[in-house]
């Protein structure tokens, strides 16, 4: 297995008035950004823990950090789960859209998802595949989007200077590749 470097992570909340949260997780990776863990915090602990064991056995570095431990990658995001980002931040820095391909939705779930199409102004991006732009907190709450259908791209600045940081990390970690094959 390759090692895989997280770069940075991002947690946002999504909520309403009477208290139901879900979190989006984030992580920059050197492929890119992209949403690792959607859904209630214990959803998120789940990937959290799937990946503190990556991390453990050498297959994940996070932060550029080489020798950390499954502790100290939990403890990192219990603080970024206790002060997530708004919803608002989320639109800041990420373009949002909503993609629904009509050919994969199980036949019980079509009407629903027709009323939600409907309801929202998606509009039809190809034959049956409807996008919705920046999606309200409402949509995501009340309809439960799934996290298959959620489209994040970053934004133009963050991702300018998220590849300058990523080609330094690249030559360091080859650098020090090529320093250990000398021994």
């Amino acid at each position: 297995m390759n090692l895989n470097i997280e770069i940075n992570s991002h947690i946002y909340q999504v909520k309403n008035k009477t208290g139901y949260k879900l979190f989006l997780l984030m992580q920059d990776h050197l492929k890119g950004w992209s949403l690792t863990g959607f859904g209630w915090e214990s959803d998120l602990y789940k990937e959290i823990g799937k990946r503190s064991a990556d991390i453990e056995n050498g297959y994940l570095q996070s932060n550029n950090i080489v020798k950390q431990t499954m502790e100290s990658y939990v403890e990192h995001y219990e603080n970024l789960i206790s002060n997530p980002s708004t919803y608002g931040s989320l639109l800041d820095d990420f373009h949002v859209t909503i993609q629904i391909d009509m050919n994969t939705i199980p036949e019980y779930s079509k009407n629903r998802t027709i009323e939600l199409i409907n309801g929202f102004l998606f509009t039809e991006k190809e034959d049956n595949i409807f996008e919705l732009s920046m999606p309200s907190q409402e949509l995501m709450l009340t309809y439960g989007i799934q996290e298959e259908f959620i489209r994040i791209v970053p934004k133009v600045k963050e991702m300018v200077a998220a590849e300058e940081y990523k080609e330094e990390i690249l030559y360091t970690h080859s650098k020090n590749i090529k320093q250990l094959q000398l021994f």
